[in-house]
């Protein structure tokens, strides 16, 4: 997510397209003028503003030159202006009427009809004798090159540039001594003059945020020929991908990192991570935004501890962008020479690839941090917005891109072709997919062909027509795309400071066997698994990214640690068996690097966004800090580095990793390629006793709340959301008499503590007065939270919109006490559903595919039991037609994983079922 602020939206509503500005100033237009054709305008109106007459109404070119209108005609969304003759291109419009007068900005059919240029040399290139600037700007009514001297600041030279029919704006210098220079375009459009970065720059100079405000330089650079880059041939088939989670710096800038101090946090010092990476046995190393952003120092390169002052922080994860082609500089050895970060970027691709691995990129193409970065070059052109001419920022960080701009289109596939050829990328992810468009997406993958990986953030959210957007529940088949599966995480881990299935959690059994099938559509055991579509989305397995934690949020180690008071042996299981559940689910899977030895980030005194950083009192501090941040998007290195004298500590979790993907790799059927094999290949086992909601063994035995051994009743919320934590909430519903159940004057409160508890107790007179049967049927107790009296803000992770919690008084339990779970929306207390049980197990048949790497021979097994097991103690699960014992191998238990069986084990395998271990799972397999 683009400068990190956390959206996980779930819902799929067009944002209002807000319009305020990066820098704060308020955009809200009262009417807008659009050129709709070279002979017609269109003045659209607020809703509710007086309407101007023809006789009020001035058109003028910026000379002033006068344009007759022929005819006039009033409609619901404002006026069309007929025009008696063509507009000039080369001008632009200008209307006046009462106080009002602005330009005219061109719509998105007319820009896209009349000045898509398909040439494939827009920027700065080297020829043979010259050097060739071509820039696309057709609302630009001059523009100039401007030249810099060597000393990057002063003006050497102003060259006027040539505008073709399309808007595309051409000059020529020669080489002389001029590669190597810095440059920007000095653009003249609706009346102002300001200087542009290309948007096609190569390379950039160094950048020390003097100004935020201002745009960088483009570079003049000569690159060496590169033949098309094919893809790395190293997966099986296209859901054997594993990737690795990787951001430059964190991996060599820690004091303790093998990394050579002059080559910390730097392209080069990546390169000193690549055998433990290679070692680990992942496929790819998707690495976060690495084209130039615009939110740091460039030159500053020095470990940032615990010392250092908040305004001295300088760092950020990347999802500002600045420029589509430029690599960033501060990973460069030297930001002030433009070829250093080009030539450092490539040699270490090339070390990627002679490892065997693959490179996948992050890119940021749903919004530019800056605006002046696209409205300086070509104003009203390149970002999205309503029909008053409001800029979307719907992203929550940046002003929207107009992906459905064929030139805004053009730009992200040039670009992403750039950086697949070039320098050698094999896929890319796409940060907040949700705001490109369908028809970009095809075009992306009809471009870069059928091998290049694509995948990104897919959640329902977006600004544009939900049919147009790619989500989850709207994903364009052609474009063959993978997507982070939200619904994984959350089963496995937990949501944001939430609890899943490995911290003990039942209550999402159905959405993890929906993870487990790949979020398939349609299966043979659907009544088992989760329907809602936004759990349930592929049509294809390789269309599930599975993963439980990632740079957004909490790391994996510190999610355990919040919600786990254990030590670290205890610890280090849990997380165990997080990386078992997930490398054998079906689809691509990805996690974050270091998850693999306990990566953590613990809070820095002066951290700028502090209040991102939470505990509980479960946080055992491994380094001292009781605070862990889940979004470090600008926290300094002692935040976001990786410790890498952690990994001895970890060996273990290292080697039970490592050992899960050579298994994964082994083993077709914890990967299957086809939908009809996960369909015919994964069956859920240990069914057969879910008859029913079964009641808790501790009720207290009341039948109704008017027991006389019911003198009060103490009612404990637990599990409460992150955002819920510190806050009073009330409660609403039948605890109150009379017709208004959210009053005003609300007596019934909890006050929500660090852990997620808040409790309320009732008295006797008051259960006495309940107002039992007003909401639903007579006999239970059904209430709601709010955080406002008088208001319907229930938490939406807790709640449906219509939904409450229900206390029975079979739920009591001994000592007059009822608990809620506040992790399971509409929770009804007291109760288990069916489902809600320890164990989740499942079969896989194994000879239903066989696609595999001749370094991965096939394991001589036909079958596989997989068993999840999130009870404190050990289990035996009743399994059929499992033969003779002999015949079975362990090969996954809670100590150890790989693709040798265990000699020794805690797992013990019967005719009629297996035993297991508390907290793990277990991989059994039937040799043929």
């Amino acid at each position: 997510m683009a400068l990190r602020i956390g959206l996980k939206i779930t819902l799929l509503l067009p944002l209002v397209l807000l319009g305020f500005s990066v820098m704060g100033k308020p955009l809200d237009n009262h009417s807008f003028l659009w050129i709709v054709d070279s002979k017609k305008l269109h003045l659209a109106l607020k809703d509710g503003d007086p309407w101007p007459q023809p006789k009020d109404i001035k058109l003028t070119t910026s000379d002033n030159k006068p344009l007759p209108i022929a005819s006039m005609n009033y409609n619901i969304s404002g006026i069309d202006i007929f025009l008696q003759s063509e507009l000039p291109k080369d001008r632009n419009i200008k209307i006046q009427w009462w106080n009002h007068s602005h330009f005219a900005y061109p719509t998105l059919p007319y820009l896209n009809q009349n000045f898509f240029y398909q040439g494939d040399d827009l920027g700065a290139t080297v020829q043979s004798n010259q050097i060739q600037f071509k820039v696309w700007s057709p609302t630009a009514e001059s523009i100039f090159l401007v030249l810099y001297q060597p000393d990057e600041t002063t003006v050497q030279q102003k060259i006027p540039m040539h505008r073709n029919h399309l808007g595309v704006w051409h000059t020529t210098i020669p080489i002389a001594d001029n590669v190597g220079r810095l440059y920007q375009y000095e653009v003249k459009a609706f009346g102002k003059t300001e200087l542009a970065l290309d948007p096609y720059a190569k390379s950039m100079g160094g950048q020390t945020l003097k100004d935020r405000t201002q745009v960088g330089k483009a570079a003049i650079v000569k690159l060496p020929f590169t033949p098309p880059h094919s893809p790395m041939d190293n997966m099986a088939n296209e859901v054997d991908v594993l990737l690795y989670e990787a951001h430059i710096r964190d991996f060599s800038i820690h004091p303790d990192s093998p990394t050579p101090l002059i080559e910390k946090g730097t392209y080069s010092g990546f390169s000193y991570a690549l055998p433990h990476i290679s070692d680990l046995g992942v496929t790819h190393i998707q690495f976060q935004p690495l084209q130039n952003f615009h939110s740091v120092n460039e030159y500053l390169k020095d470990y940032q501890g615990d010392n250092i002052p908040m305004p001295s922080v300088n760092y950020n994860w990347g999802y500002d962008s600045q420029s589509f082609f430029t690599p960033e500089g501060w990973f460069s050895s030297d930001p002030k020479n433009p070829m250093a970060r080009v030539l450092e970027l490539r040699q270490l691709i090339r070390n990627v690839h002679k490892r065997g691995l693959g490179a996948t990129l992050d890119v940021v193409y749903n919004h530019i941090y800056n605006e002046k970065v696209f409205e300086t070059v070509a104003p009203g052109t390149y970002l999205r917005r309503n029909r008053l001419g409001n800029v979307s920022f719907g992203t929550g960080a940046g002003a929207t891109l107009e992906s459905r701009m064929v030139m805004m289109r053009k730009l992200i596939i040039d670009s992403l072709k750039f950086w697949k050829d070039f320098y050698g990328f094999d896929g890319f992810r796409f940060d907040l997919m949700g705001f490109l468009d369908h028809d970009t997406m095809r075009a992306i993958r009809k471009e870069l062909g059928p091998r290049v990986l694509l995948y990104g953030e897919a959640w329902n959210f977006t600004d544009l027509p939900w049919q147009q957007a790619t989500t989850k529940s709207n994903l364009p088949c052609e474009a063959l795309l993978g997507v982070f599966n939200d619904t994984t995480r959350d089963a496995i881990l937990g949501r944001e400071g939430g609890k899943g299935f490995v911290q003990g959690v039942r209550s999402q059994n159905s959405q993890l066997r929906s993870g487990i099938i790949g979020a398939l559509i349609g299966h043979p055991q659907d009544g088992l698994i989760h329907r809602d579509g936004y759990h349930r989305f592929a049509k294809e397995p390789f269309q599930s990214l599975n993963y439980f934690s990632i740079h957004d949020g909490f790391t994996a180690w510190d999610k355990i640690n919040f919600s786990l008071n254990a030590s670290v042996l205890e610890r280090q299981r849990r997380l165990k068996m997080a990386f078992a559940m997930l490398m054998t689910a079906q689809g691509r899977v990805i996690f974050q690097g270091g998850s693999e030895f306990g990566r953590s980030k613990p809070l820095a005194p002066n951290d700028p966004t502090s209040h991102r950083a939470h505990t509980s009192v479960e946080v055992n501090p491994d380094h001292g800090v009781y605070y862990l941040h889940e979004n470090s998007y600008q926290s300094p290195d002692i935040t976001n580095a990786l410790r890498w004298p952690e990994l001895s500590k970890h060996k273990e979790v290292f080697d039970y990793v490592k050992g899960l993907i050579q298994l994964r790799r082994h083993v077709p059927a914890f990967r299957f390629s086809k939908a009809q094999s996960i369909r015919q290949g994964v069956t859920f086992i240990g069914q057969d006793a879910l008859l029913g909601p079964q009641p808790l063994p501790d009720s207290a035995g009341y039948s109704d709340f008017l027991n006389p051994k019911l003198n009060q009743l103490q009612i404990e919320f637990f599990n409460a959301p992150f955002s819920m934590h510190g806050h009073k909430y009330y409660i609403t519903g039948e605890v109150h008499s009379g017709t208004n159940k959210n009053p005003l004057k609300n007596p019934f409160w909890i006050a929500v503590n660090r852990s997620g508890k808040g409790v309320v107790t009732l008295s006797r007179k008051q259960l006495e007065q309940l107002d039992l049967a007003a909401w639903t049927e007579k006999g239970s107790l059904q209430i709601k939270l709010v955080k406002t009296p008088g208001q319907w803000d229930s938490p939406s992770l807790s709640y449906s919109p219509f939904g409450h919690n229900t206390v029975t008084p079979q739920s009591i339990l001994v000592g007059n006490r009822v608990k809620i779970d506040l992790s399971v929306k509409d929770h009804q207390a007291g109760f288990q559903p069916a489902d809600e049980r320890s164990v989740v197990a499942f079969r896989l048949n194994n000879s239903l595919e066989s696609d595999h790497l001749p370094q991965f021979p096939l394991l001589p097994y036909s079958e596989f039991i997989v068993i999840h097991n999130n009870a404190q103690r050990e289990l035996f699960l009743p399994v059929s037609n499992l033969g003779n014992p002999s015949h079975w191998d362990v090969l996954v238990d809670s100590q150890r994983a790989g693709i040798e069986p265990l000699s020794q084990s805690e797992t013990v395998i019967f005719a009629d079922g297996v035993v297991f271990s508390r907290n793990s799972t277990t991989v059994i397999g039937r040799r043929k």
